[in-house]
């Protein structure tokens, strides 16, 4: 009698170690780690230069990204951003659609909205602008980003004396 008890307990303690395994797997698969990466952005067109590092955090639903840099127009003046937007996003796999809840302008940014727009989304200068991502996370750690129409990219480096 003992011994069919102990055997049925044994049973339902591998049962429920089962179950705990296959739930924590379902639920790694819709939740993701936090995470943040850094991307820099250089532009060039008709005589004007943009130069952007982007700061990107992910977490809980919740993210910033801190956009520093500058833009040197033809004529030679130089705009500075330096501002840092905060963002609420959920994710279907690799896709993250973010909606910007708070944007923070610091001293010194003054580069023009209009400025902003014309190079990148309203979402950097709007609450409430949506902005949709598109992240493949590579085998070397690193992210990929495909932002709307600026496409981000990550690049390895190769020995050039190998040919």
């Amino acid at each position: 009698m003992k011994l069919k008890i102990a055997g049925i307990s044994a049973c339902v303690v591998l049962i429920a170690f089962a179950l705990s395994i296959a739930w924590q797997s379902v639920y790694q698969k819709r939740t993701h780690q936090p995470f943040s990466c850094r991307a820099t952005l250089t532009q060039y067109k008709n005589g004007h230069s943009l130069k952007l590092a982007f700061n990107f955090m992910f977490k809980n639903n919740y993210g910033t990204v801190a956009l520093n840099g500058q833009s040197k127009m033809p004529g030679g003046s130089v705009s500075v951003f330096n501002r840092k937007i905060y963002f609420t996003y959920h994710h279907d796999g690799g896709f993250y659609p973010l909606m910007n809840q708070k944007l923070l302008k610091y001293p010194g940014d003054n580069v023009s909205e209009e400025e902003v727009e014309e190079n990148l989304s309203e979402f950097y200068t709007k609450v409430g602008q949506e902005l949709y991502v598109n992240i493949i996370r590579q085998k070397n750690g690193n992210d990929l980003f495909f932002i709307e129409t600026i496409p981000f990219f990550s690049c390895k480096e190769i020995d050039m004396a190998g040919h």
